[in-house]
């Protein structure tokens, strides 16, 4: 992994790029979709090892909350954020996302929603919606599974599932189309693939 232990696809601009750099690319993407100024207050939905709280925080001064169920990932995080200064701006949390409550002006999720499993991918969205502002904007980043293969691929357990992640669940477009239209009123505004990215992640790691 790059050294802020991203655990997650970067984005690569330029064929000579390092991962250190790609993954700032990719932090830097996000932070710019998001709209980050010093007002904002950020929900990290599986904040993982702290990265993204703490760049957002270092780069725009905005505030920001981590969640994670992992008590490694928590000492970790909050020992880099000690760290880096930001203390001040920063706060991570061991707590589950379904329990935890507030209001962000916006909320990223990075590769968390593998986690959560089909039958709950409407509670997920819903969720992450009772947690934003009426203006606010969320960003998801997920790794997903084509449409067509999707029925066929929760009858069954891949390689992903059996040695990787075990218990994940790679969702559809589609199905989180249906999970979000069906549970909030939120509006999708942008989609990005960035699946060719993930390939040169994995070959870097």
């Amino acid at each position: 992994l790059d050294p802020a232990m991203n655990y997650s696809s970067a984005v690569f601009y330029h064929a000579g790029e390092s991962l250190e750099q790609a993954a700032r690319n990719k932090l830097e993407r996000i932070c710019a979709k998001l709209s980050l100024s010093e007002e904002a207050h950020v929900l990290d939905v599986g904040c993982g090892w702290g990265g993204f709280a703490i760049h957002a925080a270092r780069e725009y001064g905005c505030r920001g909350t981590g969640i994670t169920i992992s008590k490694e990932q928590y000492d970790f995080a909050r020992t880099a954020v000690a760290k880096a200064g930001l203390s001040d701006k920063v706060e991570i949390l061991l707590s589950d996302y379904r329990n935890h409550q507030g209001a962000y002006d916006r909320v990223v999720s990075i590769e968390m929603i593998e986690a959560v499993g089909n039958e709950f991918l409407g509670n997920y969205f819903a969720t992450i919606m009772s947690l934003l502002r009426p203006d606010g904007v969320a960003l998801i980043q997920a790794i997903t599974m084509p449409d067509q293969r999707y029925e066929q691929y929760l009858k069954g357990c891949d390689f992903i599932q059996r040695y990787i992640f075990p218990g994940s669940c790679v969702p559809s477009l589609g199905a989180m189309s249906r999970a979000y239209s069906s549970r909030t009123d939120c509006k999708l505004v942008h989609l990005e693939d960035i699946g060719p990215h993930y390939a040169r992640t994995l070959r870097l790691w």
